[in-house]
């Protein structure tokens, strides 16, 4: 009869060591605890007892992507789950991030990243991450009006990279980007816009001095950009807020999907071709080589919450609309994906391809304040910054920022009245003569007289370009408009101009020394721009953000 119990005998009749009797028992019951708890807290439990352990008590500290904020709720289960805290903090765009882990800003603050991607640090030769542990791929795709969609005959049909050039070669199609030089969605835009209209082979990265690119047909697509913005943010918001300024925008295809979705935007999103560029959100421990316990601490967790969202790939990617891996990713048939190039002198390339040949060319208005109250140090400042850009030695080091190849730039000062300014069409960086030009006029402005903002917004807008290029208008003052048009005249005034061109002209406002904050944000708020904040005493900054922006 069989006993209830396991027999001390083996099959060959000789009696069990009592010691391998005991060790039988302890594994028959750690496995029947781990049926009862589940496999994912018995796995938990294996990392933090058998395999690398890591401080409980101390939390993991993250700098991220500013769109892995919809990752929080994951975030903090996950958190539960492991039994250590988890800090995101979201200091910008990919690309600034990567400039600032570079520049050292991160160092003993954040024990981790998690970016879009760790290409951009790679190609600079950053060696502070450890580890990339990818979590998902979100390629760049098209969010496209409803209308829109109907009227090019694209509903339910598998859109092309070179349906979209087709399209706005014939201007059929304008969309908004953001600019690759500041946001990772606009440069994988102009990735797969290269490695489609080229002889490059998926599956190696994109060289392009090694490939034969198409740049007429590139030209094509890039015809129908008509917004291009230093965030993704305001991006969303200029294409929901000033619809007859483009058909549809390119971001990543789970940020367009939650727009869709979540934010109830009414468009379709197309992921063009068979090929994309896309995002792969690594997280990356950072390295401690001061501190190797702090180091070792930093790489278990990271590595336990990379597993965690692997084990609940199916989860988030159904909230998130990120293609989360999962164990049998690569069987699941996910689309090819173009790879980034490998080297910083191949991104820079590609950047300024894109800038001084493919995209419309810029139609940049400054609105200069030369009142009585920019004397002194505010009026050398402020030729300073603009001495710079003419220059294109403006910004970082590793990110200059000047006026570019093709641009056409209207410097205007005002104070009582609005000057007639000066032009310069069709600017080259390489022209000394545009450039001892420009440098005249700057250095010549004088302060003088009191301060008639709107006068400066409605002459620049009587000036400024008809289609074709990418307009723009800064204004830069340090007071508020107390000469010439009242802001009630020139709501009029401004409303009738708007209706003529059925889209509105961005005024991009540096808020600096005494200026109204109410008016400055009233101004861009009615034009659809946006304001900087230079009150700190930071005008260079100012305006270097902007260029993202024109």
């Amino acid at each position: 009869m069989a006993t209830p119990y396991p027999s001390s005998l083996n099959s060959t009749g000789k009696k069990k060591s009592p010691i391998k009797f005991l060790l039988v028992v302890i594994l028959l019951l750690i496995a029947a605890g781990a049926y009862v708890v589940g496999s994912g807290d018995f796995l938990d439990s294996f990392k933090k007892l058998g395999g690398k352990s890591f401080d409980t008590s101390k939390p993991l500290k993250i700098v991220a992507a500013t769109e892995l904020t919809d990752m929080e709720p994951f975030v903090h289960q996950a958190s539960a789950d492991l039994g250590f805290d988890i800090e995101m903090e979201y200091d910008s765009g990919t690309l600034v991030n990567t400039r600032n882990l570079n520049d050292g800003a991160y160092r003993d603050k954040y024990d981790a990243t998690w970016f879009a991607t760790n290409a951009f640090a790679k190609a600079q030769g950053i060696k502070s991450q450890g580890e990339d542990h990818s979590i998902a791929r979100s390629p760049v795709a098209l969010g496209l009006k409803q209308d829109v969609v109907d009227r090019l005959g694209w509903r339910n049909k598998d859109i092309r990279w070179a349906d979209i050039a087709d399209a706005a070669a014939r201007g059929d199609l304008t969309f908004g980007m953001t600019d690759p030089q500041e946001s990772n969605s606009g440069f994988l835009a102009l990735l797969s816009v290269a490695a489609e209209f080229s002889d490059f082979t998926p599956g190696q990265a994109f060289d392009s001095s090694k490939v034969s690119m198409d740049e007429r047909r590139m030209e094509d697509f890039f015809s129908g950009q008509t917004i291009t913005s230093g965030s993704s943010g305001w991006l969303r918001d200029t294409f929901v807020k000033n619809p007859g300024k483009a058909d549809g925008i390119f971001n990543y295809q789970a940020v367009l999907q939650s727009m869709k979705e979540s934010d109830n935007v009414d468009i379709e999103v197309f992921v063009p071709g068979n090929a994309a560029g896309a995002a792969d959100y690594p997280i990356s421990a950072l390295r401690n080589p001061g501190d190797q316990k702090a180091d070792e601490d930093a790489q278990a967790k990271v590595e336990a919450l990379a597993d965690w969202f692997r084990e609940h790939s199916v989860e988030v990617g159904e909230k998130t609309h990120l293609n989360v891996w999962g164990e049998d990713a690569e069987n699941k048939g996910i689309q090819r994906y173009y790879e980034y190039p490998k080297s910083e002198d191949q991104l820079v390339s590609l950047v300024s391809l894109y800038r001084d040949q493919l995209r419309r060319p810029a139609d940049s208005n400054f609105l200069l304040d030369t009142s009585g109250s920019m004397r002194g140090n505010r009026l050398a400042d402020l030729k300073n910054i603009l001495n710079k850009l003419i220059d294109g030695t403006a910004g970082e080091s590793n990110n200059p920022k000047g006026f570019t190849r093709r641009e056409t730039i209207t410097l205007m000062p005002f104070s009582s009245k609005v000057a007639d300014g000066y032009t310069q069409e069709n600017y080259d960086p390489d022209n000394a003569q545009q450039k001892q030009d420009l440098r005249g006029y700057v250095n010549g402005l004088q302060p003088r007289g009191e301060t008639a903002i709107y006068d400066a917004v409605l002459r620049a807008y009587d000036r400024a370009g008809e289609g074709g290029t990418l307009n723009s208008i800064v204004l830069m003052t340090d007071g508020e408009s107390n000469s010439g048009t009242s802001r009630q005249d020139f709501i009029t005034k401004m409303t009738h101009k708007m209706a003529e061109t059925n889209h509105k002209i961005p005024v991009f406002v540096i808020l600096y020394g005494e200026a109204s904050e109410e008016e400055m944000n009233f101004l861009a708020n009615f034009t659809g721009g946006k304001v900087f904040n230079a009150r700190g005493g930071d005008l260079a900054k100012a305006f270097e953000e902007i260029r993202s922006y024109q």
